[in-house]
């Protein structure tokens, strides 16, 4: 995606290490023709860490998107870019002034019990749903006596209960 567009529009930050002719001849002059294809993919990765380093702003994410790129990141790193991405939408959605605004911090709040109602479900939701098989399948005991009663008090139920439970 361009790094004119509008934040607006986008779903991830802006990727500022678009190279240009200066870039590329640097980088050329580094290329050599003895070179194997992985120490040039070396050299290049080199550069583009070097190049990030000079952005004022998303060194980390703009690393990160050309890593993806390339095909190069690591389980790990991609745990991080989809996290950039995902504070990058969410910074979006709330807008406003940040903290000086009560709207904000409420849309905020929101933003963050969504996230966490989310996050219950896969392996949560499937252990939750075996502990409640498991519970069901205890064999549980239960003895009812029904018992008549001659005289009944006003507060009292005609009916007597035994609050035990018997598991076997």
């Amino acid at each position: 995606r361009s790094a004119a567009m509008e934040d607006a529009y986008r779903t991830e930050p802006p990727f500022r290490l678009q190279g240009s002719y200066r870039n590329m001849n640097r980088l050329a002059e580094k290329v050599l023709p003895v070179m194997s294809d992985e120490e040039v993919e070396i050299a290049i990765l080199d550069h583009y860490e070097n190049e990030s380093q000079t952005l004022t702003t998303g060194a980390e994410a703009n690393l990160l998107k050309f890593k993806e790129m390339e095909g190069l990141l690591t389980e790990d790193e991609a745990t991080r870019w989809e996290q950039i991405k995902k504070t990058f939408s969410r910074n979006l959605l709330l807008g406003g002034q940040g903290e000086n605004d009560p709207v904000s911090r409420v849309v905020g709040s929101l933003s963050q019990i969504s996230d966490s109602l989310g996050a219950i479900s896969g392996p949560n939701l499937e252990q939750l749903e075996s502990l409640v098989a498991g519970l069901r399948s205890v064999p549980v005991n239960v003895e009812i006596k029904v018992l008549p009663v001659e005289q009944r008090e006003v507060n009292k139920s005609p009916l007597d209960f035994d609050t035990r439970v018997d598991q076997q």
